[in-house]
């Protein structure tokens, strides 16, 4: 468990702005979780009328097939990748973000995101702060008392390297000899043995910008960059044009996909939300 009063790193998780990190004693880390969670708490009930139901041009009232919400759920997440999760504006509108918003709806709850940085998200779930878990490839799990949802949609990590280059990339062991980029939160969601392979890698370079280790694969400060594709071609429009970031990329598929889940500690709500789920995914395949 974490101990109380010794310092804590705490990062500003929102897609596309680089990191600012300050110290936080663990102490104050709790209120600053517990403020964020009645916050979203007292922004629900603003949403109900007097017999609890939700008011006119609440969540659950304004799409057809929804059912009606009884309370929210809370979900510690890591890794908000845009375009899954959010935009530059913090929206929380991301396309897998949606879909899970709608399985959540669909058994009747309004879920209520929390970014925060793994260590903390772990530790609010494992202290009862919040309902659920975001998590996926390396990410460790909590030590009891969770249930492990269905895998959701998979995310597909490449080696991007410039055509132009000639680059070729056929394993992890062909990066030792590339100057290669990559993300925290991509490398926190890269397969566990995988992301120990990556990191003995004397010549990799860890940068909290996605929008910079862009901008230094486009400039040759960099041999080839582990990114994913989407992610990739949301932050290639912000690149500045002096990197002519129109240059011709090649993907070198190396990596499995990676599938998230969330973690419950409700098997019930596990259960539903399962149904659900696979539902939707199943909808999405048939059309």
């Amino acid at each position: 468990m974490l101990e109380v009063d010794k310092p804590l790193q705490l990062h500003n998780s929102r897609p596309g702005a680089r990191m600012r990190t300050r110290l936080l004693t663990r102490s104050q880390t709790f209120f600053v979780i517990i403020g964020t969670i009645a916050a979203a708490t007292l922004a629900w009930f603003l949403l109900l009328d007097a017999d609890g139901a939700p008011r006119s041009g609440a969540y659950a009232n304004d799409a057809p097939g929804r059912t009606s919400v009884d309370h929210h759920f809370t979900i510690g997440i890591t890794c908000p990748f845009a375009p899954m999760f959010a935009n530059d504006n913090r929206n929380i509108d991301g396309t897998q973000w949606i879909l899970i918003t709608d399985a959540f709806a669909k058994i009747g709850l309004v879920v209520q995101p929390i970014f925060m940085n793994y260590e903390d998200a772990l530790h609010a779930f494992e202290t009862g702060l919040t309902q659920g878990l975001w998590l996926c490839g390396g990410m460790k799990l909590p030590e009891n008392g969770f249930f492990v949802s269905t895998p959701l949609l998979p995310w597909n990590f490449v080696v991007l390297t410039l055509k132009d280059r000639g680059v070729s990339v056929d394993g992890i062991a062909a990066l030792a000899q590339l100057q290669t980029g990559i993300h925290p939160d991509v490398f926190l969601a890269l397969h566990k043995d995988v992301s120990l392979k990556v990191l003995s890698n004397p010549n990799l370079k860890q940068v909290s910008n996605h929008v910079l280790l862009e901008t230094m694969l486009f400039s040759g400060k960099i041999d080839a960059l582990i990114t994913e594709p989407h992610v990739f071609e949301y932050y290639r429009r912000s690149v500045p044009s002096l990197a002519n970031p129109d240059q011709a990329v090649v993907s070198h598929h190396i990596f499995d996909p990676v599938y998230p889940v969330i973690v419950f500690n409700e098997k019930e709500i596990r259960d539903k939300f399962n149904t659900s789920w696979e539902a939707i995914v199943n909808n999405m395949n048939t059309q």
